[in-house]
């Protein structure tokens, strides 16, 4: 990025990298419609972390999110 007093602006290599991260981010979203046509996430999510950055940082995000777009998760055995 090449920053002025006036503003901003892609470099040639910056540019290159958008071109190619705009295409990886259209690939995934094919590559996950494939997987699942009717948009809803399925299968088990783990996440190792500490307790305490769970239950301070990490529930309150993950509760919010999955029970606007998911149904409640099944308890692991």
């Amino acid at each position: 990025m090449s920053r002025t007093e006036r503003g901003s602006t892609l470099t040639e290599a910056g540019a290159t990298f958008r071109e190619h991260a705009t295409r990886v981010v259209t690939e995934l979203a094919v590559a996950q419609d494939a997987l699942s046509p009717e948009g809803e996430l399925r299968g088990q999510l783990r996440i190792a972390a500490p307790l305490s950055f769970g239950t301070v940082s990490l529930a309150p995000v993950l509760a919010g999110h999955f029970s606007e777009q998911c149904p409640p998760p099944a308890p692991s055995q």
